[in-house]
């Protein structure tokens, strides 16, 4: 069965639909996954804390789906210069782009990690979220 996982995809040759589904498909399940986190996040917040939190959680999904589509964007914008620097068989090159992209990640997330911390507002008091009960 390990075989079977481990086969070589072709995305240039072959039948065009078949490629696209199998390309699709980690995509796919990326996307079922947020969808699952929203929904889960709307049960839990609509459930416990009541209809204002529930609004807020509403009012800021849009926020949410924009750091996580801006780290996808980012990740694929990576993912482009690693494939380049494979394809090209520059092992010296594919080691830095790797790299790279690890620095450049952890950056990024360092960055959103602190934004993301300064716009909590007063309700985050020294590394503690007081959650209105």
């Amino acid at each position: 069965m390990l075989k079977k996982w481990n086969r070589q995809v072709d995305l240039i040759g072959g039948p065009i639909m078949k490629n696209l589904f199998i390309f699709m498909l980690p995509i796919l399940v990326s996307y079922l996954f947020q969808q699952l986190y929203n929904a889960a996040d709307t049960a839990i917040v609509g459930h416990f804390l009541g209809e204002q939190s529930l609004a807020a959680v509403g009012a800021n999904v849009a926020i949410f789906d924009l750091m996580v589509m801006f780290a996808q964007a980012l990740g694929n914008g990576l993912c482009i210069v690693v494939s380049r620097a494979y394809g090209a068989g520059d092992e010296s090159r594919l080691r830095k782009s790797v790299a790279g992209s690890l620095v450049i990640g952890a950056g990024t997330i360092a960055v959103m990690t602190i934004l993301s911390l300064l716009g909590l507002g007063p309700e985050w008091e020294c590394g503690v979220l007081r959650l209105p009960l």
